[in-house]
């Protein structure tokens, strides 16, 4: 990230949508899906990597060649939800509650069902890069075909980053 006096004389802020959904961290080495984590406790996570696997918006490969580990979220879109609970021999509660039970089952065949998606967010470390900006975060992780959300914006001031979220809300 910047350094603060560069960011007190320039500040920006990026806006994107808050995913509420499971927190997962993915690892890659040499541009291949190695591992998956939960946040777990905060200290300690729950290794998920072959229920992650089956999230077909978690790439298997990427460009990127270095170490990387990406925090993101699995989530259950609401299409996803009505179609899994209308076969469902046990219906859903919710679609949060849908993603975390998939994740941590011990039946990736049973993740799969759930058709989860993972949106990325963040870059826990990317061997020999060094990032300035969420933005170049982000464009990083489009860049290497992860899922983002479909909204970022950069602004420069708190009154713009305030008008930005009302149009949005």
């Amino acid at each position: 990230m910047r350094d603060m006096a560069e960011y007190q004389k320039n500040p920006t802020f990026s806006l994107e949508y808050k995913f509420d959904g499971l927190t997962i961290v993915v690892e890659y080495e040499n541009g291949r899906y190695i591992s998956a984590t939960t946040r777990g406790n905060g200290e300690v996570g729950e290794v998920v990597t072959e229920q992650v696997r089956t999230i077909k918006s978690v790439p298997l490969s990427i460009p990127f060649k270095g170490k990387l580990i990406v925090r993101g979220e699995g989530m259950m879109t609401k299409h996803a939800f009505k179609k899994y609970n209308k076969t469902a021999s046990e219906p859903l509660k919710n679609p949060r509650n849908g993603v975390a039970g998939a994740i941590r089952n011990l039946d990736p065949r049973e993740t799969a069902r759930r058709m989860l998606d993972y949106f990325s967010y963040d870059i826990l470390f990317a061997e020999g890069e060094n990032f300035k900006s969420q933005e170049e975060m982000h464009n990083f992780l489009k860049a290497n075909n992860f899922l983002t959300g479909d909204y970022f914006k950069v602004v420069k001031t708190a009154r713009e980053a305030e008008a930005e979220i009302e149009k949005v809300d």
